[in-house]
This record gives structure tokens, C-alpha cells and sequence, in this order.
């Protein structure tokens, strides 16, 4: 027969996703930002200079918009790499508390049996602050 306690202990989950997993996805989107970055300054220092006339204009114009929504792009992902290392960070956190809390709940059965009920309670409402 499994105990109001033992039952609560189960009601504390682990908080799913790997923070390290989340770190590698930011810190290519950085990487890819600096190729897209080097690229641009690279493009721009290679253009043909003894390029004269209607057409280099043209072109001139139409890179330099291209350029202008690449460096967006490279201002986006380093945005998103941003977030996603403190998503990874948050996550870390919140999985490290979970586990605390699952301890608890573990002792609380261990020691209190079915009379920690109260405690179980609380772990459980802490679990569901930590999770919203």
C-alpha cells in the first residue's frame, strides 16, 4: 500500500530539458553570428575597387542591403544565444531546487510516514512555485 507521503514524494518530478544541451544550441548561434559578422567585414574590405560605373552602383547598393539584413540576423542570433544561456541558467536552478525538494519529501516519508502529510503538502505547493 503506498502512503499519502510516499504518493506526495512522487508528485515532485524532475524538471525536464538539460541546461548543457541548451548552452551548446546558444553558443553555436554565437559562433554563427561571429562567421555571419567576419563574413560581412570580409565582403565589404574585398569589393572590387576599379568597379566603376551604373552596375557597380548597383551592385554596391543591393550588397550593402543584403549586409545590412545579414548584420541583423548576427544581432538576432547573439539576442537568442543570450536568452537561451539564461533559460539554461533558470533551468539549472530550477531542476537544483526540484531535487532539494524531492529530498525533503524523501526524509519526510522516511521519518514521518504517513503522519507528514502537513509537510507533504507544503513540499508539494513549493513545487508547483518553483515550476510557475
Amino acid at each position: 500500500m503506498v502512503t499519502t507521503a510516499a504518493a506526495g514524494a512522487d508528485l515532485i518530478e524532475a524538471v525536464p530539458g538539460d541546461p548543457a544541451r541548451v548552452r551548446e544550441v546558444a553558443t553555436s548561434w554565437l559562433e554563427t553570428s561571429h562567421t555571419v559578422g567576419e563574413a560581412l567585414e570580409s565582403t565589404a574590405t574585398r569589393a572590387t575597387p576599379s568597379w566603376e560605373g551604373l552596375s557597380a552602383r548597383a551592385f554596391a547598393a543591393r550588397a550593402t542591403a543584403v549586409g545590412s539584413g545579414l548584420g541583423q540576423v548576427a544581432e538576432r542570433m547573439r539576442f537568442g544565444a543570450d536568452v537561451l544561456n539564461g533559460y539554461a541558467a533558470f533551468l539549472q536552478l530550477a531542476q537544483a531546487e526540484v531535487e532539494a525538494l524531492r529530498a525533503q519529501a524523501r526524509c519526510l516519508h522516511a521519518v514521518g510516514g504517513a503522519g507528514a502529510l502537513p509537510e507533504m503538502a507544503t513540499l508539494v505547493r513549493a513545487r508547483a512555485d518553483v515550476m510557475t
